[in-house]
């Protein structure tokens, strides 16, 4: 799980900034979050209670500072402007949908192994939602502001 996220990071990272989609971009940066959140969970295991909670609590930190920095890009592209390729971004966000669905089967049966567990089964469930409203069958992902509907 922490190679298939630190690879889709790499490859979205690198759709994003050829097709110029800030969505695809935030999608990399989340898989950098999960990729840490699955490094810290493995950290974790073997370690006090105490110490999953922190792991858990610093992936629920990370989570939210990445977030606020795609906010900041999203703002930026509003103001100057930019032409994102949305048939880039619904063909990878139709991998990635089978990469996080992958992952999420993998870390189902592992969920109730601690906070630290539960929290990468729950950032896991939240990609899955996130990919399948973006992938190219969804339809609420037609029409002029699919993102903003997901």
């Amino acid at each position: 799980m922490l190679g298939i996220n630190a690879l889709l990071f790499v490859v979205e990272m690198t759709a994003g900034l050829i097709a110029q989609s800030t969505g695809l971009i935030g999608e990399s940066l989340d898989n950098f979050a999960d990729a840490a959140v699955y490094g810290l969970a493995l950290y974790a295991v073997g370690h006090s209670v105490k110490m999953q909670v922190r792991a858990a609590h610093l992936a629920g930190v990370l989570q939210l500072i990445l977030a606020v920095g795609v906010l900041v890009e999203v703002v930026r592209r509003f103001v100057f402007g930019s032409e994102p390729e949305s048939l880039v971004m619904m063909a990878i966000a139709f991998v990635a949908l089978i990469a996080n669905t992958s992952c999420l089967l993998l870390i189902s049966k592992h969920r109730e192994g601690g906070a630290h567990m539960k929290a990468s089964w729950i950032f896991s469930a939240n990609d899955v939602v996130i990919n399948l409203g973006s992938s190219p069958p969804a339809p609420w992902s037609r029409g002029p502001v699919p993102i903003i509907r997901i």
